[in-house]
């Protein structure tokens, strides 16, 4: 992997103000970010700004981060919300199985999206998984490239459970298509 990385900064968020702001009422009427906007956050870092550095990402601390994500949101506060939960996701990257981490962020411009409550179930079948449910919104879901969603592990019609009696919810990354 080679390129070259730009750290995101309050300025590189200020230098987009006018972008943000030129493009608040076509994302409002289309409920979702035009992706000229997101190629403009990706291109200055603003997503990969929590990512971890052995992933080539920024790892600015949380503090600094949201100080970029408020100057995004002085612009357009529905752009500055995208801009925190993409970002932010990037901070799961610390938690993923190295393998997983390193195929997830090997696109530098990868961005992922999340829907934490449970939506869905996997059914272990005869060496197969087939995941299946209904997950609602998860903001930023338009523009990303991996989505992480919240699910049961099933066995037959019943939640698997370990000898703790709690169900299994492991958190798997889908990549979009």
């Amino acid at each position: 992997m080679a390129w070259t990385l730009r750290q995101p900064s309050i300025e590189a968020a200020r230098a987009l103000e006018p972008v943000v702001a030129a493009y608040a009422d076509e994302a409002e009427a289309a409920r979702h970010l035009p992706d000229t906007l997101v190629d403009a956050f990706i291109d200055a870092r603003l997503f990969q700004m929590s990512v971890p550095a052995e992933l080539a990402g920024a790892e600015i601390d949380f503090v600094e981060s949201m100080r970029v994500v408020e100057e995004v949101a002085r612009a357009d506060g529905s752009a500055g919300g995208n801009v925190m939960i993409g970002a932010g996701n990037g901070r799961y990257g610390a938690l993923m199985a190295p393998e997983v981490a390193a195929e997830v962020y090997s696109d530098p411009r990868a961005v992922w999206c999340a829907a934490f409550p449970v939506g869905g179930r996997l059914e272990v079948t005869e060496g197969w998984y087939r995941l299946s449910g209904r997950w609602s919104y998860a903001s930023g879901c338009s523009q990303r490239s991996w989505f992480f969603p919240g699910f049961l592990v099933s066995e037959g019609a019943h939640a698997r459970r370990p000898d703790d009696g709690r169900p299994v919810r492991p958190i798997r990354l889908p990549p979009a298509h």
